[in-house]
């Protein structure tokens, strides 16, 4: 039997869907993996999964023993790898992963609502020689009883174009904004971009708009910015007939949808 789903959950959150000896995001492509096999007696419990790419995947569950090469990964080294990198992924929740192709910079900002006007710069950065597509960008808050809907993004930058159908109505977007609440019930926004080139980045600023005619005490508002997955691949749009709603996305985790911005970027790097 396979792992049960909340299992793989965990194991994927925990490595940030990244291999868990390379180190290397592997997003989509990721294999949960039995660290002792199931043939073998090994159970299909979270004390025996191990997040690995799949390229190490194939390394680890492929070594013929009849005609060794090499080091042969054992159990112990296994649990070993997986328990040293879920440790650096919980210890350090907003530092980007060193090895990813795409990331955030920078991992967190602070907001200061009150008097004084205040905005986070942050840059999506395509590290690799290759286009993406499809990039997922989760913003996460830390409120202080501030409503989410106060925090504001614009100047995104960024030239292609997607399209969606909603209810009867064809739109065209560069980027999506998706928001509502994550698995855990906590808010956040997903912005998806449809493409990022090789070497190329995409900039955005977030703010807290202030209320008119009251009063703004100072407070902090802590945003946490991560990718959370990406294709190498350009997506194509399917339309059921029966349905009312179709996205050229997918979410990569659980997610309560509230509301959505359909995104428009001018040649300037203007927003509509």
């Amino acid at each position: 039997m396979p792992f049960s789903p909340k299992a793989k959950e965990i194991a994927l959150v925990s490595s940030r869907r990244s291999c868990c000896i390379c180190h290397e995001f592997a997003g989509l492509y990721t294999q949960v993996h039995h660290i002792v096999q199931e043939a073998d007696g090994g159970p299909n419990t979270l004390g025996n999964a191990i997040v690995l790419c799949s390229r190490c995947h194939g390394e680890v569950g492929h070594y013929n023993d009849r005609h060794p090469i090499g080091n042969k990964y054992t159990h112990s080294e296994l649990k070993g790898h997986r328990d040293e990198w879920w440790k650096w992924c919980k210890e350090n929740p907003t530092a980007p992963n060193f090895k990813h192709p795409i990331y955030v910079s920078p991992a967190s900002s602070k907001l200061l609502v009150g008097d004084i006007y205040h905005e986070a710069h942050v840059v999506v950065y395509n590290s690799t020689d290759f286009i993406h597509y499809n990039i997922c960008v989760k913003i996460g808050f830390q409120l202080a009883h501030i409503p989410s809907s106060r925090v504001i993004l614009e100047g995104l930058s960024t030239k292609s174009e997607r399209s969606a159908r909603v209810g009867t109505f064809s739109v065209g977007g560069d980027a999506y904004l998706l928001y509502g609440k994550d698995g855990s019930g906590a808010e956040a926004r997903y912005l998806f971009i449809s493409t990022l080139e090789s070497k190329a980045s995409v900039r955005f600023r977030l703010k807290v708009k202030r209320l008119p005619g009251k009063s703004n005490p100072d407070q902090k508002v802590l945003t946490v910015h991560s990718v959370t997955s990406f294709e190498l691949e350009p997506s194509h749009l399917q339309i059921s007939s029966n349905e009312g709603t179709a996205l050229p996305f997918t979410l990569p985790e659980p997610f309560v949808a509230q509301g959505i911005n359909i995104l428009v970027i001018h040649d300037e790097g203007g927003m509509s």
